[in-house]
């Protein structure tokens, strides 16, 4: 700040506070009703571009679920191999493809879920990534995502997750070792288990 700006102010305090009170009290409301406006501007200006770039993002994932519902059809009909969706699925779009397959998985039993699941194997990696990191948004992301395309794999990750993490990403790596296929990590679950003991048990009976 140089000198000029220094004196600037100094002008600014002098006429503010030669001021009776009233207009002093008038001028602050003024400037505080200013100050709200152009807060309720900025947030309406957010609003309106995340809500611009959830419309866009919508429908490019509209659109990528067009290409790949013919493709994974097909795959189940066994009219295309299932490597060759790889072909379809971009490194920017992997994360999305595979949430698209747990839902489409999710809707199917049997052998044909379980091939749905399978296309995921090869992008799985992503989940790996996710769950490394401090964020734990993406950790319980991956983890919902992993408890049912299954954590073969992934054990001592999701074990530490749920011993060390917070309780959010701990109750989500809770259900991930609670399907039947890894009851061998049952006395594990139970040996810290403890660290839920706050919880309302209706929650954790659910898991």
């Amino acid at each position: 700040m140089d000198l000029g700006q220094i004196k600037r102010i100094k002008r600014w305090q002098d006429r503010f506070m030669s001021m009776t009170e009233e207009d002093r009290v008038f001028v602050i409301l003024i400037l505080s009703i200013i100050i709200l406006a152009i807060i309720v501007l900025i947030l309406a200006i957010t609003t309106f571009i995340l809500r611009i770039h959830n419309d866009l993002k919508a429908k490019r994932f509209n659109q990528l679920e067009k290409v790949w519902q013919p493709i994974v059809l097909d795959i189940l009909d066994g009219k295309m191999a299932p490597l060759e969706i790889q072909k379809y699925v971009k490194s920017k779009d992997q994360l999305f493809f595979i949430q698209y397959l747990v839902r489409i998985a999710r809707q199917l039993r049997g052998e044909e879920q379980e091939l749905v699941k399978s296309l995921s194997e090869p992008f799985l990696k992503l989940l790996q990534h996710k769950l490394s990191k401090s964020n734990y948004d993406d950790k319980i992301l991956a983890l919902h995502l992993l408890g049912f395309i299954g954590i073969r794999g992934f054990e001592k990750q999701v074990k530490k997750i749920y011993l060390h993490s917070n309780r959010a990403a701990g109750v989500v790596a809770l259900r991930a070792l609670c399907y039947p296929e890894y009851s061998s990590f049952y006395p594990y679950i139970l040996e810290h288990i403890d660290r839920f003991k706050n919880w309302n048990h209706n929650i954790l009976a659910r898991i």
